[in-house]
């Protein structure tokens, strides 16, 4: 529909001209519905539909996942159940929440504008800080957890007024958001290690790298 927009309909290609951001997420389904053949339309529906349900649970699941694994099996121990059945009880509720909240949530994305744009948005705003942890993590000896979590805080906070007062490409929120955590968050590990000499970490990936090198030059000896 992007190279033959007046095949869309004249009301809706006017709306998208004038940059309703409401009409835009129409085009597809309008494009679909005037030019697909009724048993090729379906099928798209179909196929459609089958993406939507497959992301929304494999996200659903992936959140309950980390909720049970990362805070109540680290902060409240004494919640974990004694036997599977409980704890498939547990995931089932936690799963029914989720989706009601995410359902509950999804009634406000309209009046926020395109979806694809608002996707985009809040995925870099959430994943370039997410991808300056990992890196850090793995890359940088000198981080420390404290400094990390405080330059990720703050990069997404950041990136999130960006979003709301700039009226940027949604993608150029991902680098911004990474660049200010990387920064950040080396700065602060370097500022604590002069200041209060904290020790590097051994569990990056060139001391993992160099253990195991070590341990086969050892074996191999």
């Amino acid at each position: 529909f992007t190279q033959f927009p007046e095949q869309l309909g004249e009301g809706t290609l006017t709306q998208i001209l004038q940059n309703d951001p409401h009409i835009a997420d129409r085009a597809l389904p309008e494009f679909v519905r005037m030019n697909f053949p009724p048993g090729l339309a379906g099928l798209f529906l179909a196929a459609l539909m089958a993406a939507i349900m497959s992301s929304i649970d494999s996200g659903v699941h992936s959140v309950s996942t980390a909720i049970i694994v990362d805070f109540r099996d680290r902060l409240f121990p004494g919640l974990r159940p004694k036997n599977e059945k409980h704890e498939i009880r547990w995931i089932r509720t936690l799963v029914i929440l989720i989706g009601a909240i995410s359902i509950a949530l999804a009634c406000f994305v309209g009046p926020l504008g395109n979806v694809f744009d608002v996707a985009k948005k809040l995925t870099a705003a959430f994943g370039g800080p997410l991808l300056a942890i990992f890196v850090l993590a793995f890359f940088s000896r000198r981080a420390s957890s404290a400094a990390v979590l405080f330059s990720v805080s703050l990069a997404t906070i950041m990136t999130l007024i960006l979003m709301y007062t700039q009226n940027w490409f949604s993608i150029w929120y991902w680098p911004i958001g990474f660049g200010t955590a990387i920064v950040l968050g080396y700065g602060m590990s370097f500022m604590l290690t002069l200041c209060y000499g904290i020790q590097p970490t051994a569990y990056t990936y060139w001391q993992i790298m160099k253990s195991k090198s070590q341990d086969e030059t050892e074996h191999n000896s």
